[in-house]
């Protein structure tokens, strides 16, 4: 399959779960009060980094893996992941105090979040075999069920904990039925050896870095929200909250493009000449999208951002800035993917390292004294120096072969 086919199927899809994200969104924040949002952003700041840290990337790994008995092993030791980082979430629910009270939410938000990132890398399965289709199919199936809930479960029961609930219920339900029946795939989830851990101190040690990577990835983007909850106000950390889901459908483009092609990027690993124009490619169309957004946003951005109740004077300067740090970052990820191809996870986490390192640097400076414009200056500078040391160990790696 040519590789402009596999992106097409990859935005196709994503096009439509970002229609029924967009909407559930929308459906939330003007049926609700302002603290309600703001309290499900702040529960996913605490909880993504954690769930970033289990999944270890599992998705990839099974796309890209050579040994298929392999890939059993790596979806049961995912599932595994879940039970043994439960206790870090129970503590960290029990001892954080918020302005906006998350508690309780904190767990169910946990299990949603975890069980999702679980289908996640069980998609790896259909990637292996360039099935887009599936891996849409699958994707719409699942986030169908925030629209029903934020849409109707929300305003009918009051409760966002008993909507969350619903809502895990919901993606259970889609997983067993489509991923695992209909798509039949029930040999490749054996309950009976969840709680044998034999092998699962061996995956850990061996796989951790990555589990280390997706942590530092998502601290980037939680850390800043902490102290904007913490310093500023919770009508801030909902106007990010909302910044961060235009952002999340404006990057559609950059995650359909990276992982439909990554089966085709490991296929080119070993082609130096063809892998860098396979990169090209892609970076090229990264810069023409950025470019053709930025002009779009500028024009309309005002426009989106009221549909979501947010009028504030600063919101396209940030919006701006947080366009550009993801058009670094996912440039970076593409010339450092070579590195996760050939599971050279060290490398992947010095380059990560320096990204979180700047953000932890400058996150409490740029929010006491930027205030409003700080989310989008730490996101813009942390993705800046990722993508600068990545090209420095790009060269240094090139000239020594």
């Amino acid at each position: 399959m040519k590789y402009k086919e596999l992106v097409l199927r990859g935005y196709t899809g994503d096009l439509v779960v970002l229609v029924f994200q967009a909407v559930s969104i929308f459906l939330f924040i003007n049926n609700n009060p302002n603290y309600l949002y703001a309290s499900w952003v702040l529960v996913l700041t605490l909880v993504n980094p954690i769930v970033g840290f289990t999944s270890m990337s599992m998705d990839s790994i099974i796309a890209t893996e050579k040994e298929f008995h392999k890939v059993k092993l790596f979806l049961i030791f995912r599932l595994r992941n879940i039970l043994i980082f439960l206790p870090i979430i129970l503590m960290i629910n029990f001892f954080y105090e918020s302005n906006a009270s998350p508690w309780f939410l904190l767990t169910i938000a946990y299990f949603l979040k975890s069980f999702e990132s679980f289908v996640v890398s069980f998609r790896g399965l259909y990637y292996r075999e360039k099935l887009i289709s599936k891996v849409n199919l699958s994707k719409i199936f699942g986030k169908f069920g925030y629209l029903i809930g934020f849409g109707y479960f929300l305003q009918e029961l009051d409760s966002l904990s008993l909507t969350l609930l619903i809502i895990l219920f919901w993606n259970i339900c889609v997983f067993f039925i489509y991923d695992i029946l209909i798509s039949k795939n029930m040999r490749f989830l054996k309950l009976s050896k969840l709680l044998n851990y034999k092998n699962h101190n061996v995956l850990f040690k061996k796989y951790s870095f990555l589990g280390l990577n997706s942590f530092l990835q998502l601290i980037v983007i939680s850390l800043p929200q902490l102290l904007i909850e913490r310093f500023l106000s919770l009508e801030i950390l909902s106007f990010v909250g909302i910044v961060m889901l235009f952002n999340s459908a404006f990057d559609t483009v950059y995650l359909s493009s990276i992982n439909s092609l990554r089966k085709s990027y490991s296929e080119l690993v070993n082609y130096r000449e063809g892998l860098n124009r396979f990169i090209k490619k892609i970076i090229s169309l990264f810069i023409f999208y950025l470019v053709s957004l930025l002009i779009i946003f500028n024009f309309i951005g005002d426009t989106l951002f009221s549909i979501y109740n947010q009028n504030f004077l600063f919101q396209i300067e940030v919006m701006t800035l947080v366009l550009l740090g993801s058009f670094l970052f996912y440039t970076a990820n593409v010339i450092n993917f070579e590195y996760f191809v050939n599971r050279e996870v060290v490398k992947i986490f010095r380059l990560l390292c320096a990204r979180a390192l700047c953000t932890a640097l400058l996150s409490y400076y740029f929010v006491i004294e930027f205030k409003e414009y700080s989310f989008g200056l730490i996101y813009f500078c942390s993705n800046l120096i990722y993508l600068l040391y990545s090209l420095i160990n790009k060269r240094k790696t090139t000239l020594k072969k």
